[in-house]
């Protein structure tokens, strides 16, 4: 109980911790928001005071009429102008008046400070703002405004903006605690330079730059990302701080607001210390109930945790005895109850494993089979079309050599050739029917056959001792069928005859009832009585005939195909000494 109860208030506070984490970052995001948001808008004031000075004497009569191409004024009426405004305004520390050319006209500095020429020139395009000299005592913006038709200007009015009110800005602290700072930097090559005081660093302002290197600083991401919103950078004393910052237009400046992270999580603090304490008296006070509650319910749960050792030790027929009628005698009833369920779902999951792994055992053996069988296939075809292949090749070179064969004896290697590729021939049938039966493809005609004339014909392929051999008997059988096809059943009958049985082979044909009747027999041992099941299924042999190199075993397979294609059936005994393959056809009869 009491590392439940401990658990739980860790729990508690682990959670209180992270939502609190969570809540107190989200107020230190919007706090620093805010007060950049506030900043931003004194900032915007502040550029647009520059911009109305530079704009406001721009629009002088003087000052247009007193630049080259005006009319009426001098230089003396353009440094008469500028005086007075200086004179009556706030914050501007001098004012120069330069020509279309970039010229000096006229200024309020007796030792006017040399302006890049490139930020004059732009000030002849449109309004600029964002540049800052260093003046005497003080930091100065300059602001330029044309003179004149913005599309063909006269000249350009620069104000030198004291920033005094910038300075007193960012040095105003509140809202950001003890830690946090307004500031203000501007983009230079390698990084961003400061533009006013810091807080931690009062001399920083144009002296102190941020390498860009530095990407974890809050004014380098602003540089980067164009704004910063974030609780995992640093500022530019590499300090953890929460920061949310932007550039600034027209000044294209850097404004960012940090707070260090450390103040920011201030209060997360002390709320991880008030939980602490919380964890500490709970996990007492859940001690001492512990305690007192352990004395009660301590036996039975210390048999109930014998019974699960035993349980998982095998002995699953374990029942804790319970004579009790509170809640742990329920509580120990129960667990009788699960350990009776656990037993019967063992037992039924072990009766299922079992039952799965003899057929997964069995599915292996099929395929292990499939497997053989197909490496023995192709061992088969390979053979046996090489074979031929290798010999058709010895007798057509021996015949083309004069040197070696004499004239009559070509004729008979020619023959002997000739029946090499009737053997390849019928193997090629086999694979091709074999293919278009696996796709559903093979297909069968249905005409009159005279078995007769067929089997003659096959009598015609084989060699003159094997037709010497071959007893064929064939009494009016004429069927339903393809005669092709008729003719391959017959062929694959009487090789395997040849070359698989014994030395008398018969064949016979004749009517019985509505059908014709072929049988294809021979005296050999035949096959044995555990192979006879299967002879058909494809890629199968019989022990015996797996000793045959030439074996491809879909001979047989194919032939009960195109047998059944055509209504009819192929069938096998062994009978008296004779193995016996039958083949049973529609007999045609005249309409």
């Amino acid at each position: 109980m009491l590392t439940v109860t401990s658990l739980v208030l860790v729990a508690i506070l682990v959670w209180g911790y992270i939502w609190q984490k969570e809540v107190f970052q989200a107020a230190a995001l919007e706090r620093v928001t805010g007060v950049a948001a506030a900043q931003t808008e004194r900032v915007d004031e502040y550029l647009a005071d520059g911009m109305s000075h530079a704009e406001m004497l721009a629009k002088r009569s003087e000052v247009i009429r007193g630049l080259p191409g005006g009319e009426g004024g001098s230089t003396a009426g353009v440094q008469r102008a500028i005086d007075e405004y200086v004179a009556v305004a706030r914050d501007i520390s001098w004012v120069s008046v330069y020509s279309a050319d970039l010229e000096l006209v006229a200024s309020t500095s007796p030792s006017p400070i040399s302006v890049n020429a490139d930020y004059l020139a732009r000030g002849l395009r449109g309004p600029v703002a964002g540049n800052v000299i260093a003046g005497e005592g003080e930091n100065l913006h300059l602001v330029g405004f044309g003179v004149g038709d913005p599309a063909d200007p006269a000249g350009l009015v620069l104000v030198a903006h004291s920033m005094a009110r910038l300075h007193q800005m960012t040095r105003d602290y509140s809202g950001l605690g003890r830690t946090g700072e307004t500031t203000l930097a501007r983009a230079v090559d390698g990084g961003a330079e400061f533009l006013t005081p810091l807080r931690f660093d009062p001399d920083a302002a144009l002296s102190r730059v941020v390498p860009e290197s530095a990407v974890d600083v809050s004014v380098i991401r602003v540089l980067h990302n164009g704004s910063v919103l974030s609780d995992d950078g640093v500022d530019y004393r590499g300090v953890p701080v929460v920061a949310a910052g932007w550039l600034l237009e027209p000044a294209n400046w850097i404004l960012a607001v940090e707070l260090d992270r450390e103040e920011a999580m201030e209060p997360l603090d002390n709320f991880v210390r008030a939980g602490l304490v919380a964890l500490v008296v709970g996990s007492l006070v859940a001690a001492a109930l512990a305690w007192r509650v352990s004395q009660r319910i301590r036996q039975p749960l210390f048999e109930m945790k014998n019974a699960a050792l035993a349980i998982a030790r095998g002995d699953r027929d374990t029942v804790v005895p319970n004579d009790r009628v509170d809640e742990i005698g329920e509580l120990v009833e129960a667990f009788n109850i699960m350990t009776a369920e656990l037993n019967d779902l063992t037992g039924s999951l072990e009766e299922q494993v079992a039952t799965r792994t003899i057929q997964l055992e069995l599915k292996n053996r099929e395929l292990r089979d499939v497997m053989a069988a197909k490496e023995t296939f192709l061992a088969g075809v390979s053979h046996e079309i090489r074979g031929p292949l290798t010999a058709m090749m010895g007798f057509i070179q021996l015949a083309g050599d004069d040197s070696i064969v004499m004239t009559e004896e070509r004729g008979p290697m020619l023959e002997a050739a000739m029946q090499q590729a009737d053997e390849v021939l019928i193997l090629i049938e086999d694979l091709l029917a074999a293919a278009r039966a696996e796709s559903g493809t093979l297909t069968v005609a249905k005409v009159r056959v005279d078995l007769q004339a067929q089997i003659a014909q096959v009598r015609e392929g084989l060699s003159p001792d094997q037709s010497s051999v071959l007893d064929a008997r064939v009494t009016g059988a004429v069927a339903w069928g393809d005669p092709a096809r008729i003719r391959q059943i017959l062929r694959n009958l009487v090789s395997n005859a040849f070359r698989y049985g014994g030395e008398k082979i018969r064949i016979r044909a004749f009517s019985e009832g509505g059908n014709v009747v072929v049988v294809v027999e021979d005296d050999g041992e035949g096959i044995p009585k555990e192979d006879r099941a299967q002879i058909f299924d494809p890629f199968v042999q019989s022990a015996s005939r797996r000793e045959v190199a030439e074996s491809v075993g879909i001979g047989l397979h194919i032939s009960r195909q195109l047998a059944e294609l055509m209504s009819g059936q192929l069938s096998y005994r062994f009978e008296d000494g004779w193995s016996v393959f039958t083949l049973t056809l529609a007999r045609f009869v005249e309409d």
